[in-house]
């Protein structure tokens, strides 16, 4: 069955100027010349098809194309526990707002795990979420009704406004309550696919009977990433 020459992909460049004018280049990567061309270039060649470069993709006959070969990459072949963190600090849902901050700003990790009483995930609060809740008025509202925490008293404020003590939010209130996880047998490959199409951070790893027993983070797979090709990035280190 024939599935016609392989395709390159065109690449666009947009530039603003200073009178808001956009004009955009579009170039491919040319397998005879090895670097990008304009796409116009591809209407000369012998190997392109005619009419291809008005296209996304450029349908290309060059003998340096080659259709990709369905095999494991070598991140499908490496486990996500080799590069997990093995020491993971997890907290339960009654853990107050300030703990969980400390916990986050005096290790520099991104996110902390939240466990039940048998240490299974059962949510995550990032950086992000404190940020979110510390300033944004109405989800501190939002939640503190929602949740029916404990107020000093409201006496002596405008009509409207509501103070609310902090230490009396915890964990529960600002987790996002779902734990997307990973096996102990999964792949780094596994890890890098589940980031990019959830447009998450980090990933606890459980064993099979679901408990927590690492996290992995995308600095953990670009770290990984870098030796493998040979380069010596530091280890550990701030994560996002």
């Amino acid at each position: 069955m024939s599935h016609g020459p392989p395709k390159l992909p065109v690449q666009v460049t947009e530039v603003v100027n200073g009178r808001s004018d956009a004009t955009a280049r579009r170039t491919v990567r040319c397998p005879a010349n090895d670097h990008s061309v304009p796409v116009e270039r591809c209407d000369l060649c012998g190997w392109a098809e005619q009419g291809s470069s008005q296209r996304d993709e450029i349908d290309c006959g060059h003998p340096e194309m080659r259709m990709p070969v369905s095999q494991p990459s070598v991140a499908d072949r490496v486990g996500v526990e080799e590069i997990m963190s093995r020491r993971v600090l997890s907290a339960t849902p009654d853990v107050s707002i300030e703990a969980l901050t400390s916990l986050l700003l005096d290790n520099h990790i991104g996110c902390v795990p939240i466990v039940d009483a048998k240490q299974r995930p059962i949510g995550m609060v990032t950086k992000h979420d404190l940020v979110q809740f510390h300033f944004t008025k109405d989800g501190n509202e939002e939640v503190i009704l929602a949740h029916r925490r404990q107020r000093s008293s409201d006496d002596d404020l405008e009509p409207g406004l509501h103070r609310f003590q902090l230490a009396a939010t915890v964990a529960e209130d600002v987790m996002l309550p779902l734990a997307i996880t990973l096996s102990e047998r999964a792949t780094v490959a596994h890890a890098a696919a589940l980031m990019a199409i959830e447009g998450i951070h980090h990933i606890p790893v459980v064993d099979l009977q679901g408990k927590l027993i690492g996290i992995v983070s995308s600095m953990d797979v670009a770290r990984w990433l870098a030796r493998n090709d040979g380069y010596l990035p530091p280890e550990g280190g701030r994560e996002p």
